[in-house]
């Protein structure tokens, strides 16, 4: 009786998950990035710099921990980062992915205005609330989170943008900028929509609900809690170093009162200048004013005398490096700047 023979192969299967490249976007609310969800992923920690080499996993001059997601993405906006066409992206990240950390290191990314967000179908929308409107933001077009501006929205400065050529001023002040608020210019504006908690983790939600902006015969309509400005660029270094203006801060609370009874909440507006060596250096308590009330009254000024910010600050110079000796004596805030509201 013949014998018959069995052969068993095994076959080792090897599964690779090579990482998807981030997607980056440039606007005027920032450098956005996102990354896709490979499956499994938990974690995100992205690092990068601007213009500068990134050797294998250093710091960078930016960096996140992202561990939500927007849908299948792990989404992070720097509202700070303003990037012009020719700047170069150099990063590096981790994934951590079903308990396992991966390094995606020495990727580089540089931006041209193809990468500008406006690449959807639009349509003009009224400016008063309630017009050619869906309240439910994430359902029209010309809102979502890569919305296309209408095609007189997309270019940069120029004519209809709102900038005045200032060039033949002779005294100050000079005026460098004007909207009639006409209509919202997005060439200009853009709605920021967030829940990022602006850096400080406040309980808070940006959206473009049209109630709470909107122009009307010529007059802007917002219902901010926070007026402030940020530096186009980082000339000095990285927050606070730059600088912030808070023109106006008020908490969203009503009936809302400090230890010693006083309103604190939304009756109660605060003004502030930020500037620092680092963060841990911010002294803004030497430049702050809270007020229940504004109109018509000056309410925070701040001279930093004639040796400039870095005397003001009180700041020892042997143990800290003064990020503005090369400046004028109103740095930082002597650079050109942007303006938010929230």
């Amino acid at each position: 009786m013949g014998r018959t023979w069995t052969t068993l192969v095994l076959t080792c299967l090897a599964v690779v998950v090579v990482a998807a490249d981030p997607t980056f976007e440039v606007s005027p609310g920032g450098l956005k990035v996102r990354i896709p969800d490979g499956g499994g992923y938990t974690l995100i920690g992205f690092h990068f710099s601007v213009n500068k080499p990134l050797p294998g996993v250093a710091a960078g001059d930016y960096a996140v921990d992202m561990t939500t997601k927007t849908g299948n993405e792990f989404v992070y906006t720097w509202p700070e980062v303003v990037l012009k066409p020719g700047d170069t992206v150099n990063y590096w990240y981790l994934y951590l992915q079903n308990g396992l950390g991966h390094n995606v290191l020495g990727k580089s990314w540089t931006y041209d205005c193809n990468h500008v967000i406006h690449k959807r179908s639009c349509r003009r929308l009224s400016s008063r609330p309630g017009d050619d409107y869906n309240h439910s933001q994430t359902n029209h077009p010309r809102y979502n989170d890569s919305h296309r501006p209408c095609p007189d929205d997309t270019e940069g400065p120029g004519e209809g943008d709102g900038f005045v050529d200032s060039s033949q001023c002779t005294s100050f002040p000079c005026l460098i900028f004007e909207d009639n608020f006409d209509f919202i210019n997005h060439r200009v504006w853009q709605h920021e929509i967030t829940a990022g908690g602006g850096g400080n983790w406040e309980f808070q939600y940006y959206t473009n609900n049209r109630t709470n902006s909107y122009t009307k015969d010529g007059v802007l309509y917002i219902k901010p809690a926070t007026i402030w400005m940020l530096p186009t660029q980082n000339v000095y270094g990285n927050w606070p170093a730059s600088g912030e203006i808070d023109i106006m801060e008020s908490r969203g609370n009503r009936n809302y009162h400090n230890q010693q009874g006083v309103s604190v909440g939304v009756d109660s507006v605060g003004s502030t200048l930020h500037f620092g060596a680092d963060y841990f250096t911010n002294q803004w308590p030497k430049a702050h004013a809270e007020k229940f009330y504004v109109d018509d009254e000056e309410i925070l000024r701040v001279d930093p005398g004639p040796d400039g910010f870095w005397k003001f600050s009180g700041l020892d110079e042997t143990t800290y490096d003064n990020p503005w000796r090369e400046g004028s004596r109103m740095a930082p805030f002597d650079q050109e700047v942007r303006m938010l509201t929230g």
